[in-house]
């Protein structure tokens, strides 16, 4: 995953998943070095918890 847009806006980001509820598949960004691997996480998560791996 890359992405322009954090730079862009600056960190802290946060990363979502495009289902779920309760926190799963959120997570907090805080620089660029931690973005690819925040984002497997997320992604992993929401499509244990709901089967839909989108971010």
């Amino acid at each position: 995953m890359q992405s322009r847009k954090p730079k862009k806006i600056g960190y802290p980001v946060v990363i979502k998943a495009i289902v779920g509820g309760g926190g799963k598949g959120i997570r907090i960004v805080q620089n660029e070095q931690e973005l690819q691997e925040q984002y497997v996480i997320a992604s992993s998560e929401t499509k244990a918890a709901f089967g839909n791996g989108g971010v």
